[in-house]
Protein backbone atom coordinates (compact mmCIF):
# COMPACT_ATOMS: atom_id res chain seq x y z
CA UNK A 1 0.00 0.00 0.00
CA UNK A 2 1.53 3.45 -0.99
CA UNK A 3 0.92 6.01 1.04
CA UNK A 4 3.03 8.68 -0.03
CA UNK A 5 4.02 11.20 -2.94
CA UNK A 6 7.24 11.97 -3.68
CA UNK A 7 6.81 15.43 -2.24
CA UNK A 8 4.67 14.73 0.33
CA UNK A 9 6.54 15.66 3.74
CA UNK A 10 3.52 16.02 6.23
CA UNK A 11 0.51 13.24 7.18
CA UNK A 12 -2.23 14.87 8.37
CA UNK A 13 -3.56 11.43 10.56
CA UNK A 14 -7.64 11.22 10.75
CA UNK A 15 -9.01 8.74 12.98
CA UNK A 16 -13.07 8.59 12.70
CA UNK A 17 -15.46 6.28 14.40
CA UNK A 18 -19.12 7.20 13.97
CA UNK A 19 -18.45 10.69 12.27
CA UNK A 20 -22.10 10.68 10.54
CA UNK A 21 -23.71 11.34 14.39
CA UNK A 22 -22.14 14.29 14.53
CA UNK A 23 -22.11 14.74 11.05
CA UNK A 24 -21.55 18.76 10.29
CA UNK A 25 -18.66 18.77 12.68
CA UNK A 26 -16.89 16.13 10.42
CA UNK A 27 -17.54 17.61 7.50
CA UNK A 28 -16.27 20.80 8.73
CA UNK A 29 -12.89 18.76 9.70
CA UNK A 30 -12.89 17.53 6.63
CA UNK A 31 -13.33 20.42 4.35
CA UNK A 32 -10.87 22.06 6.80
CA UNK A 33 -8.38 19.65 5.09
CA UNK A 34 -9.61 19.33 1.66
CA UNK A 35 -8.44 23.39 1.98
CA UNK A 36 -5.36 22.93 3.26
CA UNK A 37 -2.72 25.74 0.85
CA UNK A 38 0.09 23.13 0.91
CA UNK A 39 0.34 20.98 -1.75
CA UNK A 40 3.35 18.66 0.51
CA UNK A 41 0.25 17.26 2.75
CA UNK A 42 -0.58 13.51 2.20
CA UNK A 43 -4.23 12.31 4.42
CA UNK A 44 -4.45 9.37 5.89
CA UNK A 45 -7.78 8.51 7.39
CA UNK A 46 -8.33 5.53 9.90
CA UNK A 47 -12.01 4.48 10.28
CA UNK A 48 -12.19 2.74 13.37
CA UNK A 49 -15.08 0.32 12.48
CA UNK A 50 -17.96 2.56 12.41
CA UNK A 51 -20.98 1.46 12.14
CA UNK A 52 -22.87 4.64 10.89
CA UNK A 53 -22.65 6.58 7.49
CA UNK A 54 -19.33 7.59 7.84
CA UNK A 55 -17.62 5.17 5.31
CA UNK A 56 -20.46 6.94 2.52
CA UNK A 57 -19.35 10.26 3.43
CA UNK A 58 -15.25 8.94 2.89
CA UNK A 59 -16.38 7.69 -0.41
CA UNK A 60 -18.28 11.25 -0.90
CA UNK A 61 -15.08 13.05 0.06
CA UNK A 62 -13.37 11.00 -2.13
CA UNK A 63 -14.34 12.24 -5.11
CA UNK A 64 -13.02 15.41 -4.28
CA UNK A 65 -9.73 14.76 -2.82
CA UNK A 66 -6.98 11.92 -2.62
CA UNK A 67 -6.16 10.33 0.81
CA UNK A 68 -5.81 7.11 1.81
CA UNK A 69 -8.44 5.21 4.30
CA UNK A 70 -7.87 2.07 6.89
CA UNK A 71 -10.57 0.54 8.24
CA UNK A 72 -10.26 -1.10 11.70
CA UNK A 73 -12.15 -4.69 11.65
CA UNK A 74 -13.21 -3.90 15.40
CA UNK A 75 -13.09 -0.45 17.07
CA UNK A 76 -10.04 0.13 18.74
CA UNK A 77 -10.55 3.65 19.77
CA UNK A 78 -8.82 6.95 18.82
CA UNK A 79 -5.15 5.52 20.66
CA UNK A 80 -4.92 2.44 19.18
CA UNK A 81 -6.06 3.95 15.61
CA UNK A 82 -3.11 6.71 15.53
CA UNK A 83 -1.08 3.82 16.54
CA UNK A 84 -2.15 1.51 13.84
CA UNK A 85 -1.97 4.76 11.38
CA UNK A 86 1.35 5.77 12.28
CA UNK A 87 2.63 2.36 11.04
CA UNK A 88 2.09 3.56 7.69
CA UNK A 89 3.58 7.10 7.45
CA UNK A 90 6.16 7.64 5.51
CA UNK A 91 6.37 11.31 5.81
CA UNK A 92 8.79 13.04 7.37
CA UNK A 93 5.81 14.68 9.48
CA UNK A 94 3.01 13.83 11.07
CA UNK A 95 0.02 16.04 12.82
CA UNK A 96 -2.91 14.50 14.09
CA UNK A 97 -6.42 15.93 14.76
CA UNK A 98 -9.73 14.43 15.68
CA UNK A 99 -12.83 14.41 13.81
CA UNK A 100 -14.63 17.19 14.93
CA UNK A 101 -11.62 19.52 14.95
CA UNK A 102 -10.80 21.76 12.23
CA UNK A 103 -7.36 23.13 10.58
CA UNK A 104 -6.77 26.67 9.32
CA UNK A 105 -6.53 26.43 6.03
CA UNK A 106 -2.70 27.50 6.21
CA UNK A 107 -1.92 24.84 9.06
CA UNK A 108 -0.20 22.43 7.33
CA UNK A 109 1.90 25.04 5.16
CA UNK A 110 2.59 26.72 8.36
CA UNK A 111 3.82 23.78 10.27
CA UNK A 112 6.09 22.89 7.38
CA UNK A 113 7.66 26.10 7.54
CA UNK A 114 7.82 26.41 11.09
CA UNK A 115 9.93 22.99 11.53
CA UNK A 116 11.95 23.46 8.46
CA UNK A 117 13.03 26.56 9.59
CA UNK A 118 15.18 25.32 12.67
CA UNK A 119 16.17 22.10 14.06
CA UNK A 120 13.50 20.87 15.48
CA UNK A 121 12.21 17.40 16.50
CA UNK A 122 9.12 18.36 17.47
CA UNK A 123 6.58 20.84 17.08
CA UNK A 124 2.90 21.70 18.83
CA UNK A 125 0.09 23.44 17.80
CA UNK A 126 -3.05 24.30 19.85
CA UNK A 127 -6.34 23.95 18.48
CA UNK A 128 -8.99 26.48 18.31
CA UNK A 129 -12.76 24.95 18.21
Amino acid sequence: MQFTKMNDELTILLSVYNGSKNENLFRNTLDSILNQTSNKSRVLIINDASTDNTYKILDEYKLKFDFDIITNNVNLGMIKSYNNGIHHIKTKYLTFISDNNELYPTFAEEMLNYVESGDLDFARSLWMK
